[in-house]
């Protein structure tokens, strides 16, 4: 019996937990998932979860943004919060 894989790795959950993301919404197996964070203002991180078993991310500032800060794939999620301070 094969084990189910967790819709974003442990990893990668500990990772954002410790930078201080806090998870708002699972919409687990077919949907994203949620994260807040507010630095100098609030922050949105939603991982989406695509057909093939790959992921990607939007990364949101403000509440009321129109277009998302950065898209990437959760291979690169390291880098770019780190790149913009959200991250240690």
């Amino acid at each position: 019996m094969q084990k189910q894989q967790a819709f974003v790795p442990e990893k990668i959950k500990k990772f954002l937990t410790e930078n201080g993301w806090e998870k708002v919404y699972d919409s687990f197996p077919d949907g994203h998932q949620t994260w807040h964070k507010y630095y100098q203002g609030f922050w949105e991180l939603v991982i989406y979860s695509m057909e093939d078993g790959r992921h990607h991310c939007n990364l949101w500032y403000g509440s009321d943004g129109i277009k998302p800060e950065a898209i990437f794939s959760l291979r690169s999620i390291r880098a770019v919060l780190r790149r913009r301070g959200l991250a240690t």
